[in-house]
């Protein structure tokens, strides 16, 4: 079996998603070239066919090329039927039982008027037949591409995901062996996050070398398939990877499924350090490494979510669709919308699961709740929604506590009307509690409210910092316990309470509890004060000016009395700008850093974070991340700040947001 391809501008099809082409011996000729234009004109994908189609092919040989494939599209014509060649087709069963997608095509136009039902749920679509006319054959092909094959941005994202990479050499021939190594390293939960690569479907030219070359580069481990193919004479994994992976001073390592002494005493003569399988082969490929992965049930939904789509289309990973509907499932079950779509669909097509239509109902259901509920809170449906709630915050605080005890500190988030249960927790507090209150925020329900408490002084332990709820329109109530060391030698402590609606920090409430060692009934009153976001420094790279402004515009709609300090001159202004930036940052309450992947590469973001950090302390920054922070690690000095909100960096897949320019924003003269 030897497997052909077809790609745009004919570019090799390393990174592409991965169409498989099958169809009765006597159609490729009339069939091929035109549905391959098609799949091409909708996606830029790799559309693979046999070259000898007539030729039986081996199971094993199905196994090894045609597993990593993302798609499988079968054209139906009268021999097609008539040979009943469809129930013979090894490569359509093979599909259907590795849970592979099937789309057929209907290509005479004698056959469109009839009913074709395959059965099982597959899709059929026919350039002949147009049931619904604003929903032309191009368009409706498309459309089901999207839903199946991966798009290129989004993959882009997948690739960033992974904290290690590692690139694999074999021989072509032991494609088995290392698909097998690929399969143990990843057993262990402690590699799920290593990318391995290697160069499958690729042929020996001038643009392989220099995908190889590119790979190894970006590689942080080259991992040898030791199989007796390295000793053979002019392999091209000895004469041109392990040489290159040398002059990379990339880390190499060899992996033996057997031990085999020819191999092993080839291995110590080249100085290469090998390992078998019974040596614990993740173990030694964690060893190698120079920087270590981070397990992936320690990510965050958004993260899962791309882990998971990796193994589900093969993206810098072999193809495991066991692990990949683990991880998305649980990313969905954390309510991410994306993870929730991408299940409906997975089960709606047979994507790396059985058909099933009943769950593929059920999360399409869920996933339309939550975009009701997006859309109920966007700035779009500001006009159509229920009027907004009038609420107010106020943190109850003990006035005093004693060292080597706990205290107790209260948000609550509530109307006007349900004012009575602030009053009763003051009037059953005989006075041993302080009230701090910031009233007239308008927040519509629906609303994620998040909650962060901090002290001032680092010897404080506070139990669960922060909490998310829901606002629905009734009281809402946040407890926050916090210890004070017996060797606590301060006379007070100093507290702010954050308070972020949809991720978006709107105000900081700022206390201080004394701490005393006489008993409270006889502690003295501590000053209480309030402090709001009133003037905002926003920094952000050019390149995200889209996304802040978006973001900028939410929080408008939470908090209209905030103006902001926009940077809008050019980066070139030089030092005067500099010192512009500067005296606005010192007039501001807060510095509102938006961080992304450009963002932690802007020496600008970094000058102003650093002024802001030196000039008023870490308390004065808040992270709205932009994109998750295993892609732009927050920097070391800000470590202590909370750069995981989950809402600011979901996928624009489930909540579109008009266009705002910098007119749209106040700016602080």
């Amino acid at each position: 079996m030897k497997l052909s391809y077809r790609t745009r501008c004919n570019t090799a099809p390393y990174q592409k998603a991965k169409v498989y082409f099958t169809a009765h011996p006597d159609d490729y000729d009339a069939c091929f070239e035109l549905i391959a234009g098609d799949l091409l004109d909708c996606k830029d994908c790799a559309v693979f066919f046999n070259r000898e189609p007539s030729v039986p092919t081996e199971p094993y040989q199905l196994s090894e090329m045609l597993s990593e494939m993302n798609l499988f599209v079968i054209p139906i014509t009268s021999a097609l039927i008539r040979g009943k060649s469809l129930n013979q087709n090894t490569e359509f069963q093979f599909a259907i039982e590795n849970h592979i997608p099937v789309l057929f095509l209907i290509e005479e136009q004698e056959l469109a008027s009839k009913a074709f039902r395959p059965g099982g749920g597959i899709p059929v679509l026919s350039r002949y037949r147009q049931s619904n006319p604003d929903k032309p054959y191009m368009k409706q092909l498309c459309r089901y591409l999207d839903s199946v094959l991966i798009e290129d941005e989004l993959a882009e994202k997948v690739r960033a995901v992974f904290d290690t990479r590692v690139f694999l050499g074999c021989r072509k021939k032991d494609r088995k062996t290392a698909l097998t190594l690929m399969h143990l390293i990843h057993e262990d939960p402690m590699c799920r996050n290593i990318a391995i690569v290697h160069d499958d479907f690729l042929s020996p030219d001038e643009s392989f070398s220099d995908a190889v070359s590119d790979m190894l580069h970006k590689s942080d481990l080259f991992l040898l398939a030791a199989t007796p193919g390295l000793l053979e004479e002019d392999n091209y994994v000895m004469r041109f990877m392990y040489p290159m992976a040398k002059y990379a001073n990339t880390n190499i390592l060899a992996a033996e499924l057997r031990e085999t002494e020819s191999i092993s005493r080839e291995l110590s003569y080249l100085g290469i350090p090998h390992c078998t399988v019974t040596e614990n082969l993740s173990e030694s490929v964690i060893q190698a490494l120079p920087k270590k992965a981070e397990p992936a049930d320690r990510k965050l939904p958004e993260e899962l979510f791309l882990t998971g789509l990796a193994y589900l289309n093969g993206i810098d990973v072999e193809v495991n669709h066991e692990m990949a509907l683990q991880l998305i499932a649980a990313s969905a079950e954390n309510g991410l919308p994306e993870a929730v779509a991408k299940l409906a669909t997975m089960y709606r097509y047979g994507n790396g699961v059985e058909i099933d239509p009943e769950k593929a109902y059920m999360w399409r259901d869920r996933f339309a709740e939550i975009k009701k509920g997006q859309e109920a809170n966007s700035p779009q449906s500001r006009n159509h929604q229920e009027k907004p709630d009038s609420v107010n915050f106020s943190v109850l605080s003990p006035k005093a506590v004693k060292p080597d005890s706990y205290g107790i500190i209260n948000l609550h988030m509530y109307t006007d009307i349900e004012r009575e249960v602030v009053e009763q927790a003051l009037r059953e507090s005989n006075g041993l509690i302080n009230e701090t209150k910031k009233a007239g925020f308008e927040i519509n329900r629906g609303t994620s409210i998040t909650a962060r408490l901090e002290s001032r002084q680092a010897e404080i332990e506070i139990d669960d910092p922060l909490e998310t709820q829901m606002w629905n329109g009734k009281n809402l109530h946040f407890d926050f316990q916090f210890y004070v060391p017996e060797d606590f030698s301060r006379s007070q402590i100093a507290f702010v309470c954050y308070i972020e609606c949809n991720g978006i920090p709107i105000t900081r409430l700022n206390f201080i509890t004394a701490v005393s060692k006489l008993p409270e009934s006889e502690a003295l009153p501590a000053k209480v004060t309030k402090s709001d976001y009133k003037k905002a420094f926003i920094s952000y790279s050019r390149k995200d000016e889209q996304r802040m402004l978006e973001r900028v515009v939410g929080i408008q709609e939470l908090a209209p009395e905030m103006k902001f300090w926009l940077d809008k001159q050019s980066l070139d202004a030089g030092v005067v700008w500099r010192e512009e930036i500067k005296k606005a940052i010192t007039i501001s309450d807060v510095l509102l850093l938006f961080w992304s992947v450009p963002a932690s590469k802007s020496k600008e973001v970094e000058m102003e974070w650093t002024y802001a950090l030196d000039q008023k302390g870490l308390s004065f920054i808040a992270p709205v991340p932009l994109d998750p922070p295993a892609m732009c690690p927050p920097p070391a000095r800000l470590k202590a700040l909370n750069f995981t909100v989950r809402s600011f960096y979901r996928n624009e897949l489930t909540e579109k947001l008009s266009y705002y320019d910098s007119n749209n924003i106040v700016i602080i003269s």
